[in-house]
């Protein structure tokens, strides 16, 4: 097992097969759990006429790369330098109504706290992505108080509604398309897949995404036709 230093980190690399790397993140090492898939969006990014796919974690990067081009990769790799403050990318508003919120009830039940008082936390804090999810444009966002994080759901939904607003663990969730899903369901939210279409219109790892709160009646009239 060899290792490899990217933007200041240690990395154990792990060739798993001819075309695919695995960089597992020294555990000594402190860091914040974005950071993983923030300097993996920054690899696919610059290194994309070598990489096929990359698949990220909190303490890991899964490289996809055409066998003929995994040396000229590898090189790269080391070569790669990104600030990991704090970008400075605009917030991205979404729109959310909590009143097609499936699970509320048990919500309210496990935290001890009603409903506005919950919609109120989840509004003042501060809401980033942290990666990209178990299926194309789910969102995964950090910054939840810790009194609202909540274990998954014993059953897991067979069919959960694209743009649906979820938490789960630690995090809250967003359902870019249709899909089976075991977090807890608060709301609706404007982010589908197809609105942003390419690749480089999502937003960043890192990026601040902010609600803004409406009524089931206005949300219905704007996005009705999607």
């Amino acid at each position: 097992m060899t290792s490899i230093t990217i933007s200041s980190l240690n990395f154990s690399l792990i060739e798993i097969s001819n075309n695919k790397i695995l960089l597992q993140l020294d555990r000594k090492q402190k860091t914040k759990p974005h950071n993983i898939p923030f300097i993996a969006e920054y690899i696919f990014k610059e290194q994309n006429k070598l990489i096929e796919n990359i698949v990220a974690s909190e303490d890991e990067i899964l490289i996809y790369v055409q066998s003929n081009n995994k040396q000229q990769l590898l090189q790269n790799l080391s070569f790669v330098k990104l600030n990991m403050s704090k970008n400075n990318l605009s917030a991205i508003s979404l729109d959310v109504c909590f009143e097609f919120g499936l699970d509320w009830e048990l919500i309210k039940q496990v935290t001890k706290l009603d409903k506005e008082e919950i919609v109120y936390q989840i509004m003042s804090c501060t809401l980033t992505l942290a990666n990209y999810g178990f299926q194309p444009g789910f969102f995964y966002l950090l910054g939840l108080p810790k009194t609202l994080h909540l274990e998954r759901r014993e059953r897991p939904r067979s069919k959960v509604p694209k743009g649906s607003l979820a938490i789960g663990g630690k995090y809250i969730g967003i359902y870019g398309s249709e899909s089976p899903g075991g977090w807890h369901i608060i709301g609706n939210c404007s982010h589908q897949l197809n609105q942003f279409g390419k690749f480089e219109l999502f937003p960043s790892i890192g990026q601040e995404i902010r609600f803004h709160r409406m009524s089931k009646k206005d949300y219905l009239e704007k996005y009705k036709n999607e």
